[in-house]
């Protein structure tokens, strides 16, 4: 027994040491692609910021930065991307919201939409000021509000605590079904599979087929919702 838990606990230090010198590796190599950035190195930055991706970590910060620098080298598509990506993580950050817009006045293809009415565009940046980490948080906090209001209410009815309590009942399950609604719409957008042109220019066909009649040409930067995916 006493063997077994000294093989455990150093198997536990193994893994919180392995944890502490990936993060540390990690650091650096951020540093490394600042630096590689702010020497006018771009490609080098790219490669850099990629190879700490391909350890399994993001962050909004490190794809602001990948867009920053695929948009140094002109590559309009890869860097509305990474600026999109940024911008679901940090939905609130001035600098990612700006770039992103900026980097979208790049594109060959500026289509000619409606303009949207104040009230729209408040909704619209109501929808997305929250992440869906905080929104998750808001709505198990107010869970655990709403279970214990409800058993004391459920117990204390009859008396002045039992009013309190169903007031707070009533008001923390009028929030959790916002909330919950609201992490719901967020975790769609977050989740939604979204597409954007790499290459030059695209061609949009008629048919999953390349015999098949093009519609029109989408240059590179453009985006659009996944409908459906098909293999050839």
């Amino acid at each position: 027994m006493r063997v077994g838990r000294l093989v455990n606990r150093i198997l536990a230090m193994t893994l919180v040491g392995s944890s502490i010198v990936l993060a540390a590796d990690l650091h650096d190599l951020m540093d490394q692609g600042d630096n590689a950035y702010s020497g006018g190195n771009y490609q080098q930055a790219v490669n850099i910021y990629q190879q700490i991706m391909s350890n399994g970590k993001t962050s909004a910060a490190l794809e602001y930065n990948l867009g920053n620098a695929y948009f140094k080298l002109n590559k309009i598509g890869n860097a509305i991307l990474h600026f999109e990506r940024a911008y679901k993580l940090a939905p609130r950050d001035p600098d990612i919201s700006f770039n992103l817009k900026y980097a979208k006045l790049f594109r060959k293809d500026q289509l000619d939409l409606p303009k949207r009415s104040n009230l729209v565009i408040w909704y619209e940046n109501v929808r997305q000021y929250l992440t869906l980490n905080e929104l998750s948080l808001i709505t198990l906090g107010l869970w655990l509000v709403l279970i214990p209001a409800s058993l004391f209410y459920w117990f204390k009815h009859g008396g002045r605590q039992g009013k309190l309590a169903f007031y707070i009942f009533l008001s923390a399950g009028i929030l959790f079904i916002l909330a919950a609604g609201w992490t719901i719409d967020r975790y769609r957008i977050v989740t939604q599979a979204r597409i954007v042109v790499m290459a030059g220019e695209s061609q949009v066909h008629s048919a999953p087929v390349e015999s098949s009649k093009t519609l029109f040409i989408l240059h590179e930067g453009m985006e659009g919702k996944l409908q459906e995916e098909t293999d050839g």
